[in-house]
């Protein structure tokens, strides 16, 4: 069951966030409770809570922010939601919503709990994308907020697989030097089912393989990126794999 705010947390936030200390700091460092505040915009008067896992600031970060691995399953089939671009910071927030929290942009909610607005930043780095706002109804206290398309690299267009990635991991052959690198990939009950594996020296490019059934499967040799491996570990986190992907996909159909 969804952890939602209730009117008596409502009312008790929006009576917290009329306090003249939200006026003088920016953010509000201090909070740990799911009724916290974290920021209140001067502009709207929109507030951002800490929140949990179903609203506010945390459930925004654990399902949009672009470097959280969270996933979310439906009948053992992985969903999707959308991912900032990794220039967009806790502290934009607010800003953005800013420009979306205009009665030109509400439209009609399905549930009468929430008001929504959908609007096209018009300034900013971002501007020209596409963004949803949910507030509770007849307050100014955000529910969540995320951008409609995915439109950042390894999200634009992506066909996923029915897999959770996990974080790369790297390790050294000690007698050969060969430097390995594993993309892990993992079902809705968090068993390792496939790896993406990357194998590098000095003097050689990029080897590819899928590691699948114990078994090494080469795909490709791609030139090498020139990094130290612990960079080179952080770039593969972030990296478009899509083209490998697809090879997994078909390999495990």
């Amino acid at each position: 069951m969804c952890k939602y705010f209730n009117k008596q947390q409502l009312l008790r936030i929006e009576v917290e966030a009329s306090k003249e200390i939200y006026k003088k700091s920016f953010f509000n460092i201090w909070g740990n409770k799911d009724a916290s505040i974290f920021m209140v915009s001067n502009r709207s008067g929109l507030i951002l809570t800490y929140g949990n896992s179903d609203t506010g600031l945390r459930h925004i970060n654990e399902r949009h922010s672009y470097g959280v691995r969270k996933c979310y399953w439906e009948n053992d089939k992985i969903q999707d939601p959308t991912k900032f671009s990794f220039s967009i910071a806790p502290v934009d927030y607010l800003y953005i919503c800013d420009q979306i929290y205009l009665e030109k942009n509400r439209i009609k909610s399905k549930h009468e709990q929430f008001e929504v607005y959908e609007g096209v930043l018009s300034t900013s780095k971002y501007k020209g994308e596409k963004f949803k706002l949910i507030i509770y109804s007849n307050s100014k206290v955000i529910h969540t907020f995320f951008q409609i398309k995915n439109t950042y690299p390894n999200r634009k267009g992506r066909k996923r697989l029915n897999l959770k990635r996990g974080y790369s991991s790297c390790s050294v052959d000690v007698e050969s030097g060969v430097e390995i690198f594993k993309i892990p990939y993992f079902d809705s009950n968090n068993n390792l089912i496939v790896e993406i594996i990357m194998k590098r020296s000095n003097a050689l490019g990029e080897d590819w393989f899928i590691r699948y059934n114990d078994e090494d499967i080469f795909i490709e040799r791609r030139k090498g990126v020139g990094y130290p491996a612990p960079f080179r570990m952080n770039i593969i986190d972030f990296e478009d794999v899509r083209w490998i992907e697809h090879r997994v996909k078909l390999l495990i159909a």
